[in-house]
């Protein structure tokens, strides 16, 4: 009897698709893997580059606020060097010799603010703080009188006074639109000697110069909502009395 053989057998067909189905998965799972990565790999350079935008825009806001603090240090020490006091102003005195730093950080001399030359007078008025609602009031009744005040005789000028910073009134100007010049006074030279600066505080006040250099009239306290028309009352008054060739 010949020997007994035994049958080759193939893969059985169920093998197929178990190997099929397992290729299957794997590249099913490589692809999301992959879909994966490349959204992590997108999500983070958004991120990185938010970051860098963010920190790009800081930049000039950091430079602002170290420039606005070295400002404030500096403030704070020339208000802390004494200063001679100058000597007391009333009606009939002139304004001194005396530079003060205005919103805009030009030397000012105050001296020279009314001359014969300029034939403009001066309204100055005395604020305690900048940017409070009180101020604001008395400030925006004088910015809109401006014309008004501009048309007696050969005009006055307004002007603004504190113990405030040039930093500080440059950023309440801009945010009123106010047209006048703000004086900064930090030692309160110029507001002691007014008469203005009791206790160490500044005294809502108003003051008027003729082109002469020659006090006409003040009023110390002053309320912000009649410290206008009071002065422009009391000028149209003098212009009336004083003689054309004056």
């Amino acid at each position: 009897m010949p020997p007994k053989t035994k049958a080759k057998t193939g893969p059985s067909p169920s093998d197929a698709p178990r190997r099929s189905g397992r290729s299957a998965t794997v590249a099913s799972t490589k692809a999301v893997v992959d879909k994966v990565a490349s959204k992590v790999a997108k999500v983070t350079g958004q991120k990185r580059a938010a970051e860098g935008s963010a920190e790009e825009e800081s930049k000039p806001k950091k430079a602002r606020q170290a420039k606005e603090k070295a400002e404030e240090e500096s403030e704070s020490t020339r208000e802390d060097t004494p200063a001679l006091p100058l000597d007391p102003i009333d009606i009939g005195d002139p304004l001194p010799t005396l530079t003060l730093i205005s919103d805009e950080g030009e030397n000012i001399d105050v001296g020279q603010l009314c001359t014969r030359e300029k034939k403009k007078g001066l309204v100055l008025f005395l604020i305690p703080k900048a940017d409070t609602p009180g101020c604001t009031a008395q400030a925006c009744s004088f910015n809109d009188a401006i014309p008004e005040f501009d048309d007696i005789r050969d005009g006055y000028d307004i002007m603004c006074l504190s113990a405030g910073s040039p930093a500080a009134h440059a950023k309440w100007k801009a945010k009123k639109n106010l047209k006048f010049t703000l004086l900064s006074d930090p030692k309160r030279q110029l507001i002691n000697a007014l008469g203005a600066g009791a206790n160490g505080k500044t005294t809502r006040s108003v003051f008027i110069w003729d082109f002469r250099n020659k006090m006409v009239d003040k009023k110390i306290p002053a309320r912000p909502a009649d410290s206008m028309k009071w002065a422009y009352d009391r000028l149209d008054r003098y212009e009336r009395q004083i003689t054309p060739d004056c």
